[in-house]
């Protein structure tokens, strides 16, 4: 389960050639998983192209999922996220840039996971084909977690478009 919000309104698009910066304020409270490429917590962004992101969330690690292997562990950055911090990603061009509390924790390249195979996954449609997709909470049977969320909001170029606070 998790919040997921699929920004389909006309006008309304993850741009990775304008850039955008994907913002939310969270605490990891607990979270287990069975692999070293799974996370009981996942932010997943799908640009508008299709290139996306997925960083995985443990006690101690902020990391990213590779799409070659798919969906194995990259580059990961040691970091307490049990406490509450404010996380910016960053998506310009072909890159992103991953800030907590201001400080740049992480960066890379943006990942094309279009191999995975949704169908065999059992899933009525394939999250990483959705244009203009966020999604925040535990995507695999293989982990778990307990995440306390208290804000996520969207930038692009331009006004103010999404945002959504919650206690």
């Amino acid at each position: 389960g998790g919040y997921f919000s699929n920004l389909i309104s006309p006008g309304i698009v993850l741009d990775r050639q304008q850039g955008f910066t994907l913002g939310w304020r969270t605490a990891l409270l607990g979270e287990t998983h069975l692999s070293n490429d799974r996370a009981g917590f996942n932010v997943l962004v799908v640009t508008t192209d299709l290139m996306a992101l997925e960083l995985g969330v443990w006690n101690n690690e902020v990391w990213a999922q590779h799409d070659v292997p798919l969906f194995t562990h990259g580059e990961g950055v040691a970091f307490a996220t049990g406490t509450m911090v404010s996380y910016e990603l960053e998506v310009l061009g072909t890159a992103y840039t991953l800030r907590a509390d201001g400080n740049i924790i992480l960066s890379g390249s943006l990942r094309d996971y279009s191999a995975f195979d949704h169908v065999a996954a059992g899933l009525p449609l394939d999250p990483y084909e959705t244009a203009n997709l966020v999604f925040f909470g535990d995507d695999t049977s293989s982990a778990a977690a307990s995440v306390r969320i208290e804000q996520i909001s969207l930038v692009t170029p331009g006004p103010f478009i999404f945002a959504d606070t919650s206690d």
